[in-house]
């Protein structure tokens, strides 16, 4: 047009989106079916960390007497064994470790489960003024 102003049909139509948008949101598209496939194992790790989670090592002793590296035990088979107090063998000693419940995952999983808490803010002066830097406010 001579004088400028927009040109009948150019632009971007009225409620589309450019590429790099709609290319973000095939991303996201493809992340939520990947978390959505693994949902169960995801919620049964975030239970384990929101409760707790303890370990469970042997340390082998040799002919000599000689202790040796801890190792993490993972059979569990032996886990059963020790925790029925089933084993018998002199040479090996075990010990539990355990990690503190992670309270973000604690927090996450109630959010989940009951929805968020609501925050709130209490703007109310009952008459006082609210004392700040920068500015005062007029009642």
């Amino acid at each position: 047009m001579a004088k400028g102003g927009a040109r009948k049909g150019a632009g971007r139509k009225k409620g589309g989106m450019n590429a790099a948008t709609l290319e973000k949101i095939a991303v996201k598209k493809e992340v939520d079916q990947r978390i959505m496939r693994q949902a169960d194992v995801l919620l049964d790790r975030m239970m384990h960390l929101s409760m707790g989670v303890s370990y469970l090592y042997i340390i082998k002793k040799d002919e000599d007497g000689h202790k040796g590296r801890p190792e993490l035990v993972e059979d569990p088979e032996t886990i059963r064994r020790y925790l029925d107090n089933d084993i018998k063998e002199d040479r090996e000693y075990f010990f539990i470790t355990t990690e503190k419940p992670d309270l973000r995952a604690i927090q996450d999983m109630f959010d989940r489960a009951f929805g968020k808490a609501q925050l709130s803010v209490d703007h109310t002066t009952k008459g006082d003024k609210i004392i700040s830097t920068g500015f005062e406010l007029i009642e």
